[in-house]
This record gives C-alpha cells, sequence and structure tokens, in this order.
C-alpha cells in the first residue's frame, strides 16, 4: 500500500461509497424524525429538550446535503490527482473504457436502488425535504461518466517522454 496510486478501479470505489453514504444520511434522517417525533409526544420533556430536538433535526438536512456534495466533490477530485501520478501505458486505454462501461452499469443500478428507496412510503416524505442529495443520485450515472472521464482525461493525456 505504500506505492498506492489512483486508478481508474478508484472510480468504482467512489461509486459504492457515494452509493452507501447516501442511504447512510437517508436512513439516518429517517431515525431522527421518528425520535423528533417521540420526544415531541413525550410530555415528560421540558419545552427546551423538544425544541432543542426540533432545531437539530431542522440544521440534519442542511448539514447532511452539504457534506454529501463536499464528499462527493474532494473525492473526485482525489482520485484526479492520484491517477495523475499513476503510470500507465496507452494500450491501456481500450480496458480503462471497459471498466468505464462496467461502473456506468453498476452506478446505473445504484442509482435505481436508490430510486426504488426514495418512492417507498416510508421514505418519500424523508428525501423530499433534501435537495442535493436527491438530485446527484437521479443523475448518478452523468456524474459518474463525468468523473471517469475527467480521470481517463487526467491518465492518459499528460507527457509521456519515458514510456
Amino acid at each position: 500500500m505504500k506505492q498506492k496510486k489512483g486508478s481508474i478501479f478508484d472510480v468504482l470505489m467512489l461509486a459504492i461509497i457515494i452509493f452507501a453514504f447516501s442511504l447512510f444520511i437517508v436512513f439516518g434522517y429517517k431515525i431522527m424524525s421518528e425520535i423528533d417525533t417521540a420526544i415531541q409526544d413525550n410530555a415528560d420533556l421540558s419545552d427546551t429538550s423538544k425544541s432543542h430536538m426540533a432545531d437539530l433535526k431542522g440544521k440534519y438536512v442542511n448539514l447532511w446535503d452539504g457534506i454529501f456534495i463536499t464528499v462527493l466533490i474532494l473525492v473526485g477530485l482525489a482520485i484526479a490527482v492520484g491517477v495523475y501520478y499513476f503510470e500507465v501505458h496507452p494500450v491501456f486505454y481500450v480496458a480503462s473504457i471497459f471498466i468505464v462501461i462496467f461502473v456506468v452499469f453498476i452506478s446505473a443500478a445504484f442509482s435505481n436502488v436508490f430510486s426504488d428507496v426514495k418512492e417507498t412510503e416510508e421514505f418519500s416524505s424523508t428525501t423530499s425535504e433534501f435537495s442535493l442529495l436527491p438530485f446527484v443520485m437521479d443523475n448518478y450515472v452523468k456524474f459518474i461518466l463525468f468523473l471517469s472521464f475527467i480521470i481517463i482525461i487526467v491518465m492518459y493525456a499528460k507527457s509521456r517522454s519515458d514510456i
């Protein structure tokens, strides 16, 4: 791992991580909403604790929407910087295209799974409160395809004086 550098396979890992992260955020908000409902219904708790929990629930969506898009952008940039240092012979360009096709199919499946979760009765109101998360996941294939081609361009478009 000491010589680990970026590769096109990192896009697959990014697709998996972002998909899992999006589900984590949605499930976390669903749990927080249920806890907030239980706290609001509890007559033994003070109004201060109820308002504090309602305030935390209100901040959750904006906070995690921002964290989600920040993680997506920063990890994408980190992969692009990592592949710059990865010496690849141009003959592997064809293999990279096949890997991108595979990653696009996987990301399409992830997008469909998220769409199915989003349209369920339990999560439709939860996901509708987010703005960036559903947008990214509805256009997940486009984001992954864009990032894949940026990485391929960075990987193969640099000067090859010593190959």
